[in-house]
């Protein structure tokens, strides 16, 4: 009973480690767009500087 216990709580902590995973991976991508985006808008704000 024990065992099988181990064995939820080592498959729980999997699949949410594996979800932060995810979830992190999701992040970065975000960022590296928001980082894009934030750099266009710069581009375009430096064509009205005087």
């Amino acid at each position: 009973m024990v065992a099988n216990e181990l064995s939820s709580n080592i498959n729980g902590f999997s699949a949410s480690i594996t979800s932060v995973s995810e979830s992190s991976q999701q992040n970065a991508q975000a960022s590296q767009e928001l980082a894009q985006l934030a750099a266009m808008l710069q581009g375009q704000v430096n064509v009205f500087k005087v």
